[in-house]
């Protein structure tokens, strides 16, 4: 239990990073964000910006670093933990829980209750109408949540053997 207990807080905590970092960067500029719009409101905008291009590189660049670092802090404190060693199925669903506690953020609150519950101004996309079927998909993002499940436990895999392989070469 105390392990997922350590994966939540971290899954929270790395949450709490990205929502802020994900929604101040849609309010600074939301057009670095159109590859994440539903297909109707891509099409009716267009392609991403060339301006807006850097930002999102930039963006995602902060969001991987915080994502290995939100990893790698929950990993280091399995030993300390009561019964925690360091094994892959331990591994596996600690970087697992870390990963699919903010993929549940990212759905039911960044996307579900700001995105299209509250739908502020400053995330309709410039030249798109708010009143859009795709600004209002509920199940566009209830899919990417889906997705976001088979992306984090495939890299959940490869990181649990990633990590074991290092243990295993500096024991």
């Amino acid at each position: 239990m105390a392990l997922i207990v350590n994966a939540v807080v971290f899954g929270l905590g790395l949450s709490v990073l990205l929502g802020a970092l994900v929604l101040g960067s849609l309010r600074l500029d939301p057009t670095m964000w159109v590859h994440s719009y539903p297909p109707d409101v891509r099409e009716k905008f267009g392609p991403t910006p060339q301006r807006s291009r850097g930002k999102i590189v930039l963006v995602g660049l902060v969001v991987y670093a915080s994502v290995a670092a939100g990893i790698w802090l929950a990993l280091r404190q399995v030993p300390a933990l009561p019964g925690g060693e360091l094994t892959a199925p331990q591994i596996f669903l600690t970087v697992w829980l870390v990963f699919n506690v903010f993929n549940l953020v990212d759905w039911l609150v960044i996307d579900w209750f700001f995105l299209v519950f509250l739908q502020p101004q400053w995330a309709v996309l410039p030249g798109t109408d708010p009143s859009m079927a795709g600004y209002h998909n509920y199940g566009y993002h209830f899919r990417g949540f889906l997705k976001g499940l088979v992306i984090t436990t495939v890299a959940s895999a490869a990181i649990t053997g990633i990590v074991v392989l290092v243990v295993q070469i500096l024991s």
